[in-house]
């Protein structure tokens, strides 16, 4: 059953990313982030679409970076 709620929380993510609520988007993230989900590569185009139409760079490199321990490591 896990799995289905990881499912409905990336489609929530990327709902919230395409629509146009960047902000929605990074607080829905921080909290998947901070509940301890596990994210894939695929999830981590919705916060960097976010930071994209905030033209929020330092918050993009910061997921990058994430994204970098996350799945290099």
């Amino acid at each position: 059953m896990r799995e289905r709620d990881t499912v409905l929380w990336m489609s929530m993510l990327s709902a919230y990313a395409q629509r146009g609520e960047p902000d929605a988007a990074l607080r829905f993230f921080g909290g998947m982030v901070a509940a301890g989900m596990e994210l894939d590569a695929v999830v981590m185009v919705s916060p960097l679409l976010a930071c994209g139409q905030l033209r929020w760079r330092r918050h993009g490199r910061s997921v990058h970076a994430y994204c970098v321990r996350r799945f290099i490591e």
